[in-house]
């Protein structure tokens, strides 16, 4: 099954400072104002996480550990968002770095949303603000998925992923 991934991902960077990165508090207002909000909050779950990392891209003296996270539904639609993690906060490998997205897998959306505002001081704010913006991912192809009756056409497959990732996780 391909990945939806925005076309630009494939070739830009992304950092927890970027302005492209949308905070989730501005997504919530569509949701819940919407009619397919309600269903998707309580009905849609999260039933695969999964983390690429790729190559680190040198910035001076430090390198990051870029990569990809895609938070899959029952729905069959994917929420993405790029990473890229200075290597001196990392404090292990990409498993590590990946482990405590494995709580949220089972949640239903609101509960899934909520999680990472409840671990925000574990987490990191970086980390909350790379799965917030999957979260935000999610809600637009939802809520394109049910305004357009179809899926975006925009898509890496997960051969690509697979061939070019260096290390991989998923839960």
């Amino acid at each position: 099954m391909p990945i939806l991934i925005p076309a630009r991902a494939a070739t830009e960077e992304t950092d927890a400072h970027d302005p492209r990165l949308r905070p989730l508090h501005d997504a919530l207002p569509h949701v819940h104002e919407s009619a397919w909000g309600l269903e998707f909050l309580r009905k849609c779950s999260i039933t695969r996480i999964e983390c690429f990392q790729f190559g680190a891209k040198p910035f001076g003296r430090e390198a990051d550990m870029r990569g990809l996270i895609a938070l899959s539904t029952n729905t069959g639609i994917v929420g993405l968002q790029e990473f890229a993690v200075p290597r001196k906060s990392l404090k292990g490998d990409l498993v590590m770095w990946a482990a405590p997205f494995q709580r949220m897998k089972g949640m239903n959306m609101a509960e899934g949303i909520r999680f990472p505002q409840l671990k925000k001081d574990v987490w990191g704010t970086e980390r909350v603000a790379f799965v917030e913006s999957a979260f935000v991912d999610l809600i637009d192809k939802y809520g394109g998925k049910v305004n357009d009756g179809g899926e975006r056409n925009d898509y890496l497959d997960r051969a690509w992923l697979f061939e070019h990732a260096q290390a991989y996780v998923a839960f």
